[in-house]
């Protein structure tokens, strides 16, 4: 939000607008330009979630 309108985010009583706006065009990007649905976009997320939680970038091994 603060990329797309970076002077309105601001006013927080616009936040619920602006959010409707940016969902809306998050929906037309993914359909034209990623060229899926909403839930298959949601499934490609989920997945590659999974795949960070797998990573042990953060453990501190160090500690006993």
């Amino acid at each position: 939000m603060k990329l797309r309108f970076p002077k309105l985010h601001k006013c927080v009583l616009l936040w619920p607008v602006l959010w409707g706006i940016t969902f809306f065009c998050f929906l037309s990007n993914t359909y034209r330009v990623r060229r899926t649905t909403l839930r298959q976009t949601l499934a490609d997320f989920r997945a590659d979630n999974q795949k960070t939680k797998l990573l042990k970038i953060f453990d501190n091994n160090d500690v006993s």
